[in-house]
């Protein structure tokens, strides 16, 4: 990740395969613009500009923009992605700083400085700046502002276009380097802002992107909430009956001396009646209603005695944090957040062996709490990695769990304008670290 020009954060993507396509169009654009301006040129015009080492500076472009037009089309049958991101990038740089050399070359067979194609060199530039990252544009600017005195120093005088006593200037004169100092700013200024925009516009994209994933995991909740709703509502008066029922089977079996595997089916039949009471109080009460919850002063000392409470094999927990991260308090919705953070270790201990032990750390900041997660488990594949939250996704066995347990408390965790973020390594165990915005800080710190 990089921070733009305007201080926000956002990712400066490499090249993409329709970014590759729009140049190489605009390099055969190139070709046959420059093809058009010679041939005016010498017939129309009859200018004296010697045109075998200008149609070859043309021919090179045109032969690897041919060249270039191949590769973007094996990439594209062959649907290459990832490690070719990369390639495309090196690719690209190469051609518009190949690009640069070729108008150079053009310029200085034709007058040099002189030129008025030399106006070009700003293109080139803003081009880079909306291709390539920050760092290879201004290296092209670089290369650009070189190329700009090597013509001042360097060129072919054309009789009608250069002028002779500004070319036996040497280039210490005021004029030349007033006009290279003012290219080379030119440059700069361009270079500045187009990639300062590209950055903003980048940040944007971002934005939306994370607005629209927001938008969706807020109608997947509503689904949850409905349904959540719905079969409590459709159950509740079923499993009321089986209940009622199984109370008084149970006291007419007290009555009479019934045979201990009775017994022990009737205990098992309520047992699993208040299975499904948690579990449909569970999905009620972690389907959104966490982040609606009252907001009240709470310490890190107090969310722990939260978190601990209703918390399995508590014994193999361990909370690191020190005494002054044990004061520091902020305002935030206690029993919502320990719900969905009960959530994240309970799944980190069903990861880990019966003697593994599960590290949470809590460090406060003025403006933030940082929580991470970190089990003893076998670690995850990438592929699992990724799906981590989708609802209803669990790597547990059948029967052991919904699957809904991250995807509830990262919409908690979300909702409360926090991250989460999983890290795993196969053999490594997993991490999962949550930062937290909270208002209302007495941090000690």
């Amino acid at each position: 990740m990089e921070l733009n020009p305007l201080g926000k954060p956002g990712l400066r993507s490499f090249p993409t395969g329709e970014t590759a396509s729009w140049l190489w169009k605009l390099r055969w654009a190139a070709v046959v613009g420059q093809l058009l301006a010679i041939g005016f040129s010498s017939s129309f015009l009859l200018v004296p500009i010697p045109l075998v080492p200008m149609i070859v500076f043309v021919a090179i472009t045109a032969f690897t923009n041919l060249l270039f037009g191949l590769w973007l089309s094996s990439k594209k049958r062959h649907q290459v992605v990832g490690r070719v991101r990369g390639d495309m990038s090196s690719i690209v740089t190469i051609a518009l700083v190949l690009d640069l050399v070729c108008l150079t070359g053009l310029l200085y067979f034709s007058g040099g400085t002189a030129n008025p194609f030399l106006f070009f060199f700003f293109v080139n530039v803003a081009v880079a700046g909306i291709i390539l990252r920050p760092l290879p544009a201004w290296l092209m600017t670089g290369t650009a502002i070189i190329c700009f005195l090597f013509l001042l120093t360097e060129s072919i005088s054309i009789e009608g276009i250069s002028l002779p006593l500004e070319m036996e200037a040497p280039f210490w004169s005021i004029r030349k380097q007033g006009f290279w100092i003012a290219f080379a700013t030119c440059s700069c200024v361009i270079t500045y802002f187009v990639t300062m925009l590209m950055s903003e516009l980048h940040w944007r994209e971002r934005r939306l992107t994370d607005v629209e994933h927001q938008r969706a995991r807020g109608q997947r909740l509503e689904a949850m909430a409905t349904l959540a709703a719905g079969a409590g509502h459709e159950l509740a008066s079923p499993l009321s009956t089986i209940a009622v029922v199984t109370k008084e089977l149970s006291r007419n079996l007290d009555k009479i001396e019934a045979p201990a595997s009775i017994l022990r089916d009737v205990e098992l039949i309520r047992s699993e009646l208040d299975r499904c009471r948690e579990i449909l109080a569970r999905m009620k009460s972690s389907a959104g209603e966490a982040a609606a919850e009252q907001l009240d002063p709470v310490s890190v000392a107090s969310l722990i005695d939260a978190i601990i409470d209703g918390l399995r094999d508590t014994s193999r927990v361990v909370f690191d944090c020190s005494k002054k991260t044990r004061a520091a308090t902020a305002i935030l919705p206690v029993q919502g957040l320990a719900l969905a953070l009960r959530n994240i270790i309970q799944n980190a201990l069903d990861a880990s062996s019966s003697i593994s032990m599960v590290h949470v750390a809590i460090e406060a900041f003025e403006k933030s709490w940082e929580i991470t997660v970190k089990d003893q488990g076998t670690g995850m594949e990438v592929e699992t990695l990724q799906r981590i939250g989708e609802p209803f996704f669990t790597t547990k066995e059948p029967g052991r769990g919904m699957g809904m347990g991250v995807f509830l408390s990262r919409n908690v965790i979300n909702r409360l304008g926090g991250s989460m973020h999983f890290e795993s390594r196969l053999g490594e165990g997993t991490q999962c670290k949550m930062q937290l915005p909270v208002s209302g800080n007495e941090s000690p710190y």
